[in-house]
């Protein structure tokens, strides 16, 4: 492999799409890198299972939305079977039979001067091959609670833990260099806004509580029964913002209620602003996705958590649980709305909570800590 004699360093970040989160922190990780000194860095960001691996890899990866829709029993007995060193271990050679001299000649094409995974299905081989070729390696978790065995290899120099509950975790597992932070949220997500501004643009009322619905576009969660409900209890009352991602079904649906409807409803679909409707917003009912609920968490919107996958976002629901920084429910969310709002000082409690488990410096922390690798 040639030596890179240019002068910027060269950082590679190696992920999934097997949902939005890995993508979004890999994102903000070359935001971060950039952010600190442009001229310095430069940043690749690669889908190793499904741009470098051979077919069997490559249909996993792709497999992962549509199996978590509509067969979730599939998905979560796989999750749970695979949480083990021995049975995982099956499922990690295939992929370094399909994957791995794939993933070198990404390497040795772009020459990093460090690699940095964000998923753990990438782990194995991208520690094996930095090792062998002697590029320092780094893991950064994008999961809260309860990590799954694949997230741990020992061949990384340094591994970046959302929390001490997992830097725990890595270091019964024999990894030394482990530092906690919270999972990073973009740069924009910790720039002042004027709020006043943004209500204006949506038309909406400062002195009413905002609830905002976000599930992406995976078309997992249907947000329109909720919302009838809401309706139906008092059309007056709230105001009402639904990002629907990508789900054009979903969308529809909400916008035909908004016709008939008096209540104030915001219907929106694929957004890049979802720091200013998250600040202009008291409460969001959503998913347990670990970088939605981390952005919730710097925002301080409180989280009603109605719908997880059961493997890493059940865990991310029991953490949010556990901190107390929201709440988890399938069943009565009106009534737990109701109960939140007509209670500003529980409604304080939830946000004093958030507060504690949101750093919206964590993303430069964690670039200056990968930066130490190849200084």
């Amino acid at each position: 492999m040639k030596k890179n004699i240019d002068k910027k360093k060269r950082i590679l970040i190696l992920m999934s799409k097997t949902g939005n989160g890995h993508l979004s922190v890999a994102e903000t990780l070359k935001e971060y890198f950039e952010y600190v000194d442009p001229e310095k860095y430069e940043v690749k960001i690669v889908d190793a299972l499904q741009d470098h691996s051979k077919r069997i890899v490559k249909n996993i990866s792709k497999s992962y939305v549509p199996v978590v829709k509509y067969l979730p029993t599939l998905y979560t007995s796989g999750f749970y079977f695979t949480d083990n060193e021995i049975r995982l271990s099956l499922l990690l050679s295939l992929i370094r039979l399909q994957s791995r001299k794939k993933v070198t000649t990404l390497i040795d094409t772009f020459q990093p001067n460090l690699i940095i995974s964000v998923h753990p299905l990438v782990n194995k081989i991208a520690g094996e091959i930095s090792k062998k070729k002697n590029i320092p390696f780094g893991v950064l978790i994008t999961d809260m609670y309860n990590v799954h065995e694949s997230w741990f290899n020992r061949d990384a120099d340094l591994y970046i833990a959302p929390n001490t509950y997992v830097a725990k975790q890595c270091k019964k597992h024999g990894i030394q260099n482990v530092k906690a932070f919270s999972i990073p949220v973009k740069l924009k997500f910790s720039k002042p806004l004027d709020l006043d501004k943004i209500r204006k643009k949506y038309k909406l009322d400062k002195d009413k509580h905002t609830i905002l619905f976000t599930f992406g576009g995976g078309g997992t969660v249907n947000p329109a029964k909720i919302l009838k409900e809401l309706i139906k209890k008092d059309p007056n009352k709230y105001q009402i913002i639904v990002n629907n991602g990508k789900n054009i079904k979903t969308y529809r649906e909400i916008e035909k209620i908004k016709i008939k409807s008096k209540m104030k409803i915001v219907n929106l679909g694929f957004i890049n602003n979802m720091e200013e409707i998250m600040n202009i917003s008291d409460i969001a009912v959503c998913k347990a996705g670990a970088t939605t609920v981390q952005e919730l968490f710097s925002t301080t919107v409180v989280p009603i958590i109605i719908n997880y996958v059961r493997g890493q976002e059940k865990d991310c629901a029991d953490f949010v649980k556990l901190k107390r920084a929201g709440i988890v429910s399938k069943r009565k969310v009106v009534e737990i709305i109701e109960n939140i709002t007509k209670n500003p000082k529980r409604l304080e409690r939830y946000k004093r909570n958030e507060e504690k488990l949101s750093d919206k410096e964590s993303g430069l922390k964690s670039i200056k800590e990968f930066i130490k690798l190849i200084k």
